[in-house]
């Protein structure tokens, strides 16, 4: 078996464990303001990734760049508000999309390898509709 398949079948195990609940509280964001972005339901699929949300600009990159900070000034962060409608668990997200050359580079890298493998990680990350 490969690192890669390993890797995958781990994440899969981990990810199948987790309920909408345990990723993050729902919040009742309630129905936005006239003139808001579309509703996601006409652009992305039922699960987009933080990269999805943030390409179709559901959610500003600099919210995804307050969120990387987030977590390098406390990689215990959890649950954490990313734009007007989503929240992720940042620790969460680290750990789960990390490769282990990228989990390495958190603990013994300069800060801009550290920043680009928390964003790498958050990117792949699906965050939770609030």
């Amino acid at each position: 078996m490969s690192a890669v398949t390993a890797n995958t079948d781990r994440i899969g195990e981990q990810v199948a464990g987790l309920s909408l609940a345990d990723r993050c509280d729902p919040i009742d964001a309630g129905n936005g303001s006239p003139g808001s972005l579309p509703p996601i339901e006409e652009t992305l699929s039922s699960d987009p990734t933080l990269w999805d949300l943030v390409t179709e600009e559901h959610i500003p990159i600099e919210g995804l760049n307050d969120a990387v900070d987030a977590y390098l000034a406390d990689p215990a962060t959890g649950k954490y508000r990313i734009g007007d409608r989503y929240c992720l668990d940042l620790a969460a997200s680290v750990a789960r999309y990390a490769t282990q050359r990228e989990a390495a580079d958190l603990r013994d890298a300069h800060l801009p390898s550290r920043r680009s493998a928390v964003r790498t990680a958050l990117l792949m990350a699906r965050p939770v509709r609030r």
